[in-house]
């Protein structure tokens, strides 16, 4: 039989995190169970699940990731993740982001059973910046038997809070290809340039509202906003004060089809990155620029964080973050050439297919497995020697 994978994530299947569903089915020499505390309802996938899930829970939790988190309810998931282990026995207990990560590795190292934590972002560079995150995560880095992160920047910053290099590994964001159908882009004389994501500072939106005023002003370009978030009404008030609402469409929340369709419909994607003003940032880099550069759209980013990792390979234009006039000279040249559309739109293409497709990094989650579990072995025999 093959051996279980046990994946982790306090709430599951959250629509915004397709990543995580990409990954737990898309396994070829491991089975997977998902446990979770709290099943999110509402979807197809989540009334007929292709794979077992596991409420370990009975209900829910308070969330793991609040700063001012008492110890007695990290207690509490953690009694009830070692229930989870010990109802499935797995042979790999992988937890998804760092809270999952605190909340399972005691359960795992008292069932010797190896803990792969993947970190993706914010839970390495906002959490950390509070002492009893900074002190609960460096636990589980010293504790982890291997570390996952998006990108290579990721995996520096992970280190810096004291992952040991040999364990810490990249391993990029998982989309199914199949899913985001490639057509090279045809231009068209009123383009629509689009951003998907939450509505706060890091996402840069006040960046694109001034960076499309200035690229599109004669174009008759459009620009769509997908998303919502605290910023909506100051992004709102901004578009008018730019003079440009009318050529701004706030599209709000969108299911994924819906975002499918909408990636379809559009020439150009954006997503000026940056860290917000309370030192917050990506961490990785947003997987609405892998999805963009599958369906063949041109891309207009910044460098920030893993951007370039995910980006930077001939499919994308990208300016330092924060910085407006190269960010709409980016933008004001695509607008200008789109000629020049389907060369970045088949290099974006290739490279999704060579480093994000689900398939190819199943087999290389699964590899991991295994050296997370020869690891394992040979930390227990090392400890069984007198």
């Amino acid at each position: 039989m093959m051996p279980l994978v046990l994946h982790y994530r306090s709430r599951f299947p959250v629509p915004s995190e397709t990543f995580i569903r990409t990954t737990v089915t898309s396994h070829s020499r491991y089975r997977a169970v998902v446990s979770t505390h709290e099943i999110v309802r509402g979807t197809a996938w989540s009334d007929d699940p292709p794979l077992r899930l596991d409420e370990c829970a009975g209900g829910r939790v308070a969330s793991l990731a609040r700063r001012w988190l008492p110890l007695a309810e990290i207690r509490q998931r953690r009694a009830r993740v070692a229930r989870a282990i010990r109802a499935v026995c797995p042979e790999v207990v992988h937890a998804h982001f760092a809270a999952e990560g605190v909340a399972a590795w005691p359960a795992a190292r008292r069932a010797g059973i190896p803990l792969v934590v993947t970190f993706y972002g914010f839970d390495a560079t906002e959490l950390p910046r509070d002492w009893r995150w900074r002190r609960r995560i460096r636990a589980l880095l010293h504790h982890a038997t291997l570390v996952l992160a998006e990108g290579p920047s990721l995996r520096e910053r992970l280190i810096d809070l004291g992952a040991p290099p040999h364990r810490t590994r990249v391993h990029p964001i998982p989309i199914r290809i199949e899913s985001f159908p490639f057509r090279l882009p045809a231009p068209r004389e009123r383009a629509i340039v689009l951003q998907a994501c939450r509505f706060v500072p890091k996402k840069g939106v006040d960046l694109t509202l001034r960076a499309f005023a200035r690229a599109a002003d004669g174009t008759g370009s459009r620009l769509r906003l997908i998303g919502d978030g605290p910023e909506r009404p100051a992004l709102e008030a901004l578009a008018r004060e730019l003079g440009i609402a009318e050529r701004v469409e706030f599209a709000g929340m969108r299911t994924h089809e819906q975002y499918a369709r909408d990636l379809a419909d559009a020439d150009v994607f954006i997503h000026p990155s940056r860290f917000g003003p309370k030192g917050d940032g990506e961490g990785g880099a947003p997987t609405a620029l892998i999805e963009a550069q599958a369906t063949g759209l041109p891309i207009v980013s910044t460098t920030h964080a893993d951007i370039p990792f995910v980006a930077g390979a001939g499919g994308a234009l990208l300016a330092p973050e924060d910085d407006l006039d190269q960010l709409a000279a980016h933008l004001r040249w695509l607008l200008q050439h789109p000629e020049r559309w389907a060369d970045l739109a088949r290099a974006g293409r290739r490279h999704v297919e060579r480093q994000h497709e689900a398939s190819l990094l199943a087999e290389r989650l699964e590899s991991h497995y295994d050296d997370a579990r020869a690891m394992m072995r040979e930390a227990q025999l090392r400890a069984a020697k007198p």
